[in-house]
């Protein structure tokens, strides 16, 4: 067991290392080494520490069934095609260009966006740590260079999170539509919909159907574990 959990500790360290040198460093990153560490513990717990051994060993289990159900949720899109309003929620920039699953979401957006001709787009997101300029903004170029008209866009760039990217994005489609009974979609990562959802009802959009972008498989593990802690944090907080 020892060399096995080396072989497997080596491997997500170098993955971890790897990964820190094409994303932004995150909580989703650090767990990632975290587990690397573990793995690199269990036979030592398994020799002296036996509960924190089947502790530990439990917790990479529940972690790994979590990621799997949360990448699994989110691949079942349930939009009409006939929405009002599509809700983008922001991602990280690297400066000012999106980041990898930003861009994601923004061309299953795009694709939504020339299905359904009627609809606008909102762009959701503040400037964050490391961003030269907000979400919002980098979206709203990247939709206008790509063929959507100005017109259609709506910005929201004071959001700091996933919640207020609803909240926030509710208040300015109304002034722009004129009504509150739109119908809305939002569109974000696989891994991030059953989170999402939740959060959508919580700012007062009960119904948002969603789209979901397919998350690269280098960067799912981190995205999955993030999300986990997210999930368990929505689940006890409520928020």
């Amino acid at each position: 067991m020892k060399t096995v959990c080396r072989i497997i500790s080596v491997f997500i360290l170098i993955y971890s290392v790897l990964l820190t040198s094409v994303t932004n460093f995150n909580f989703g990153t650090a767990a990632v080494y975290a587990v690397g560490v573990l793995f690199l513990l269990l036979p030592i717990l398994y020799g002296k520490f036996r509960a924190a051994f089947y502790l530990a060993s439990a917790c990479l289990v529940l972690v790994f069934a979590c990621c799997v159900f949360l990448e699994c949720y989110g691949k079942k899109d349930n939009t009409t095609g006939r929405e009002d309003a599509v809700i983008i929620l922001g991602a990280a920039l690297h400066g000012s260009e999106p980041s990898r699953a930003l861009s994601g979401r923004l061309k299953a957006a795009l694709k939504y966006l020339d299905e359904n001709k009627n609809c606008v787009v909102c762009v959701s997101g503040g400037r964050g740590p490391g961003e030269d300029i907000t979400e919002a903004s980098a979206m709203k170029k990247w939709f206008i260079e790509n063929g959507i008209d100005e017109g259609r866009i709506i910005v929201e760039d004071k959001s700091k999170s996933t919640f207020e990217n609803f909240s926030f994005s509710k208040e300015k489609i109304r002034a722009s539509l004129g009504k509150d009974d739109f119908k809305a979609v939002f569109v974000t990562n696989d891994f991030h919909v059953f989170r999402a959802e939740r959060l959508a009802k919580l700012a007062g959009i009960s119904e948002a159907a969603h789209i979901h972008s397919n998350t690269e498989a280098f960067i799912l593990p981190q995205c999955c574990i993030r999300e986990c802690a997210a999930v368990l944090q929505l689940l006890i907080f409520k928020k």
